[in-house]
Order: structure tokens, then sequence, then C-alpha cells
């Protein structure tokens, strides 16, 4: 599956408001950092008799960015650009491209919010998002 997420990853790439390089399976708890992180293998969902099938390969991405525990717009800020970056993944054209033999058909995100984790201590805070890249492998 190294393929799958090193092709997602490229796609990823395309976002315009990355602000660093695109880490992958480690998250650099430094402001403006962007992380996409396997979450698991991908999943069968359908099989069928010429051997073709249709599966699921989940993902996150994690974005630090700054915190601000006074009374500014810091927060605001962070939270938006988390929510457009998810939109952009949900609604980006075209799809990754997984190579000969794979359609991805659909992306989607699990959640409408991103989770958040505060680090107080260096104010900043990781917004993180859950998702799946739908496709099906033909013979």
């Amino acid at each position: 599956m190294r393929g799958m997420y090193a092709s997602l990853s490229e796609w990823i790439k395309n976002y315009p408001n990355l602000k660093s390089w695109l880490y992958f399976n480690t998250v650099d708890m430094s402001e403006g950092n962007t992380s996409l992180n396997s979450t698991g293998t991908h999943k069968k969902v359908k099989e069928y008799i010429d051997g073709s099938y249709e599966a699921e390969l989940p993902f996150g991405i994690s974005m630090v960015m700054m915190y601000d525990t006074e009374q500014s717009d810091i927060n605001h800020e962070a939270f938006e650009e988390a929510s457009n970056f998810m939109d952009w993944v949900e609604n980006a054209d075209p799809y990754p491209d997984f190579g000969e033999h794979y359609t991805v058909t659909d992306i989607y995100l699990y959640d409408q919010s991103p989770d958040i984790m505060v680090d107080t201590q260096q104010a900043l805070a990781k917004y993180t998002f859950f998702g799946v890249v739908e496709y099906t492998y033909n013979t």
C-alpha cells in the first residue's frame, strides 16, 4: 500500500495553502507543518468473480498552527484554515492517481470538524481530520 499513500501525498501537495513540506506518518509540532498519516490498511468492501474489487484506504491529515489563550482571532483563523483544507480534500478534482488498474471513485471525511489538540506550552494546536479514499481495482 506504500504506492497508494505516496500517490495520496503527491495529490495533497496540490493544496494551495500548504505552508511547509508534507510529512508522512510523523507530526512535527512546529507552526505551519502538515502531515499525512496512515490510519490502517486498505479494506476490500466488495469483491467480484473476475478478481476486481472495491476498497477503501483510510487516512488522517494533521496541521499544526499557532494557538492563543488571549482574545485574538488566531484560533478562529486556524480553525477556518483547517476547515478550508477539509473542503479542498472532499472537493478537489481530479482525484489522486493510484496507477494502472485503479480508479479512485470518491474521497470523503468522517467529520465536518477537525479534532484539536492544544500544546499551551508552545502556543500550538494540532488540527486533525480523518477520511477515506474509495477506489476500484480492475483486472
